[in-house]
C-alpha cells in the first residue's frame, strides 16, 4: 500500500484491510451465487474506481 501510495495509484486514506475486505465481497459473491459474472465485473470496477487516485488512469 504504500509503494502504490508515493506513486498516486492508491487514495491515501485507503488501508490494506479495505482492499482485503472488498476482494472478500466479490468472492463471497461469487462462491455464493450471488451474482452473474457481468455484475461481479461491474462490482470490480466500482471498487477499483473507490480505491484509485481521480487523476489515475491505471
Amino acid at each position: 500500500m504504500q509503494a502504490a501510495r508515493r506513486t498516486g495509484r492508491v487514495c491515501a486514506s485507503v488501508k490494506g484491510y479495505d482492499l482485503s475486505l472488498a476482494a472478500m465481497s466479490v468472492a463471497w459473491l461469487k462462491g455464493a451465487g450471488a451474482a452473474d459474472e457481468e455484475s461481479l465485473d461491474r462490482v470490480r470496477a466500482l471498487i477499483a474506481a473507490g480505491y484509485r487516485e481521480r487523476n489515475t488512469e491505471a
